[in-house]
């Protein structure tokens, strides 16, 4: 359990979503017209996708301070954090970038792999990549 709970902690989805997630579930009612009630259902959703369909707890707290708690919801730690994928990354940097931090991830990406950008004498497209990578550790950003 407290290996799940370290992983869950410091998923890129429950990061982002947690708060929402939590104030979802304990709204009274929920207006499926007002888009701020979508937003948080979309929370809920998100953190659903990792398998998290307790009441939500902060990623701060330490798993020895969840073990006995009489509020923790039990289905909380029932569920399993499913591997991160190069998708569900994509996402999370789609939800959490500002538009000129995507636009610009964008252009590293077809840096780093697209043939108009294509380095002599590197067949495999690392020394592409490489060159791409070194870039975008120099950018300077709030995100």
């Amino acid at each position: 359990m407290d290996i799940r709970w370290e992983a869950t902690r410091r998923h890129p989805y429950y990061l982002l979503f947690w708060q929402d997630a939590l104030k979802y579930r304990r709204a009274a009612n929920t207006d499926t017209e007002n888009i701020n009630s979508l937003m948080l259902l979309a929370a809920h959703t998100m953190v659903g996708a990792i398998s998290v369909w307790g009441e939500p707890v902060d990623p701060s707290k330490g798993f020895s301070e969840l073990e006995g708690s009489e509020d923790l919801d039990p289905a909380f730690l029932s569920g399993a954090v499913r591997p991160m994928t190069f998708r569900s990354m994509a996402v999370a940097m789609m939800n959490a970038l500002p538009p000129a931090d995507l636009a610009v991830l964008g252009a590293f990406f077809m840096n780093a792999g697209s043939g108009e950008y294509a380095v002599e004498n590197d067949p495999d497209g690392t020394i592409q990549k490489m060159q791409a990578m070194s870039r975008l550790a120099q950018l300077s950003s709030s995100a």
